[in-house]
């Protein structure tokens, strides 16, 4: 399972089901109501994330930790935890509501 998308998904609260997705490299989820992301960090391979109608955003801290990702994408997320870790991220293509996040430093 390299690819996964969930659309719809209400009731998921956090990323502590894919921790044991090996192969997993890119993942899509629409529609949350509070998404905790501290387990990214667990899902090593993850190089895409794809967020989508999700009305808070928990644990932006934690994507630091997530050593593969390569593109992070927000897209009508209301709340977010920490603009400050989004910011913080290097070698992560952020994009928000379509415009890319630019970090400190960055050209």
């Amino acid at each position: 399972m390299e690819s996964v998308i969930l659309f719809g998904a209400t009731e998921l609260e956090s990323l502590t089901a894919f921790e044991g997705a090996a192969s997993l490299r890119e993942l899509s989820i629409d529609g949350p109501r509070t998404l905790d992301l501290t387990a990214v960090a667990h899902i090593k391979r993850l190089r895409v994330l794809r967020l989508d109608g999700i009305r808070e955003l928990r644990g932006t801290a934690a994507l630091a930790t997530a050593t593969g990702l390569r593109e992070l994408t927000l897209s009508a997320v209301t709340s977010i935890d920490s603009m400050d870790a989004l910011r913080a991220l290097r070698g992560v293509k952020v994009v928000i509501d379509g415009d890319e996040l630019m970090s400190p430093g960055a050209a």
